[in-house]
């Protein structure tokens, strides 16, 4: 729903100027195919995910934005090596969205909790691929103003399980936009900031 929200606000998606500086923008977002508030936001381009972030931001009052490869990498595994999966190093049935449930669509967050990493963090394999802030070819490069190919992570429910260890790393245009394409943001803490 907070994705929404931003396409919804006259000052959010439609605002040309504000939140989209150094970023292409579509004359529309992309249709949600299931805008269902627990549903993760699907059909999410780069662009479209960095000006939320931006809007988002501006309306908290501290920063959020789409993780680094490193930070996805680390809530995904622990820094634990031996996890292929957020779980552990074994797949297991019924920890996350992927194709071979069958269900070919995305879930409401959280709807798989046996799939959690060792943090927490739900989600993290399957539904939807997540956008990183960071350039595939270049993953120390973030800057806004380049038209380079970002990284996804976690694979979605229309891949196979194996797009969805925590090792696999894939790539879109900024501006590429499919129904198993999201989205996951990091607050950055205001306490650390001051």
């Amino acid at each position: 729903w907070q994705y929404r929200a931003f396409v919804a606000d006259p000052l959010g998606y439609a605002d040309r100027g504000r939140w989209w500086q150094g970023l292409q923008r579509e004359d529309s977002p992309g249709e949600q195919f299931r805008p269902i508030g627990n549903c993760p936001a699907d059909n999410v381009s780069w662009y479209d995910a960095v000006a939320y972030c931006r809007w988002a931001s501006a309306r908290l009052g501290f920063e959020v934005r789409l993780p680094s490869e490193a930070e996805w990498q680390q809530a995904a595994t622990g820094g634990q090596r031996g996890n292929t999966h957020p779980w552990g190093s074994d797949w297991r049935e019924g920890c996350a969205n992927t194709w071979e449930g069958r269900l070919s669509r995305t879930t409401a967050a959280g709807l798989y909790p046996a799939g959690a990493s060792g943090q927490g963090v739900l989600d993290l394999a399957g539904n939807v691929w997540e956008w990183c802030l960071n350039a595939y070819d270049d993953p120390h490069r973030t800057q806004v103003g380049t038209d380079a190919r970002r990284v996804v992570r976690g694979g979605s429910w229309n891949y196979f399980r194996d797009r969805a260890r925590c090792a696999t790393r894939n790539d879109y245009d900024p501006g590429g936009r499919g129904s198993g394409l999201g989205l996951r943001l990091v607050c950055v803490s205001p306490i650390l900031k001051r």
